[in-house]
């Protein structure tokens, strides 16, 4: 959210003055994770020991993290926010606020950095409200319809499933299906987010969720399927992940259709089946699992207030 409200404010490189933009990644000035008071002069600083977990969450949490390119990055390396933040001042003077980067010089020393925390933890929550209030008032845009995701087809934010529940090749309850229904989600929200529509063929075929319904006794309809649905996500994905989801039911072709959108979660989310924890990412219109080398490599290039 940091990185979508500095963008909304046309949020500059601090050196180069490159606009920020995150499909720049890979690239030789990709967008990088830039720590504003460097981690080995925290540490070497005495007053924060690197085998601390509450030390280590300090000084890689969000307050202290903006965004550059990966040359500007290298560029900072280990210099104090005293030595360099001035000459971002001075060659561009909005480039700080953009990023909610607290301006007072005597907050950028080593000795006030949990007074910079404070200040840059209230910056980013007030930069946020107003991002949202400014959402709020905009005019509201064109809500797709299941057409519309045919047409675009499946990729990395869209995905089709004929059911959470019923296989219709062999005409019977699969709950296998349902563990596919939770790694996808898994997988959108530890990317950049998706839409999974249930009820529709890869083909684009309407399916329904009828033959789900007809699979609950008690509930044959889609409050009862709803709550089945939610109950596997609480089973797969924790209570907590499964609020996160949003739901709702759409008719296509005269058949009842679940859009289920997963935004991209600020932590990793992992996919657990009894004692089995899973880590999935999206790759193209595929939902890949990732070994532990792979899964530890991605966390800490893409959610690093996690380490």
């Amino acid at each position: 959210m940091a990185y979508v409200v500095a963008r909304s404010r046309g949020a500059l490189d601090w050196f180069n003055g490159q606009p920020l933009y995150v499909r720049n990644i890979g690239k030789s000035n990709g967008l990088e994770y830039h720590h504003i008071f460097n981690q080995d002069m925290l540490y070497k600083s005495s007053l924060y020991d690197s085998k601390s977990p509450p030390d280590r969450q300090k000084v890689n949490e969000i307050a202290n993290i903006a965004y550059l390119t990966s040359i500007s990055n290298k560029q900072v390396g280990t210099k104090k926010p005293s030595e360099y933040l001035p000459l971002v001042l001075n060659d561009y003077p909005d480039a700080l606020s953009q990023q909610a980067v607290p301006e007072l010089a005597a907050l950028w020393g080593i000795e006030r950095f949990e007074d910079f925390r404070a200040e840059r933890r209230h910056s980013i929550a007030e930069s946020i409200n107003d991002f949202l209030d400014d959402l709020l008032a905009a005019q509201v845009p064109h809500e797709s319809t299941i057409g519309d995701y045919i047409k675009i087809g499946e990729g990395d934010s869209v995905e089709f499933k004929g059911a959470l529940r019923w296989d219709f090749k062999q005409e019977t309850v699969n709950k296998a299906l349902e563990h596919v229904v939770a790694r996808t989600i898994a997988a959108f929200m530890s990317s950049k987010g998706g839409t999974l529509i249930i009820g529709v063929s890869d083909e684009g075929l309407a399916l329904g969720l009828e033959a789900d319904f007809k699979t609950f006794q008690h509930r044959p309809d889609a409050d009862g399927w709803e709550q089945h649905f939610r109950n596997v996500l609480n089973k797969y994905l924790t209570k907590e992940v499964a609020a996160l989801v949003g739901l709702s039911f759409t008719e296509f072709h005269e058949k009842t259709v679940a859009i289920v959108r997963a935004e991209p979660g600020l932590k990793p989310i992992f996919l657990t089946d009894g004692p089995t924890s899973e880590f999935h990412i999206r790759s193209g219109n595929t939902t890949q699992i990732l070994d532990v080398q792979e899964t530890t490599k991605y966390i800490h290039q893409h959610f690093p207030v996690v380490f």
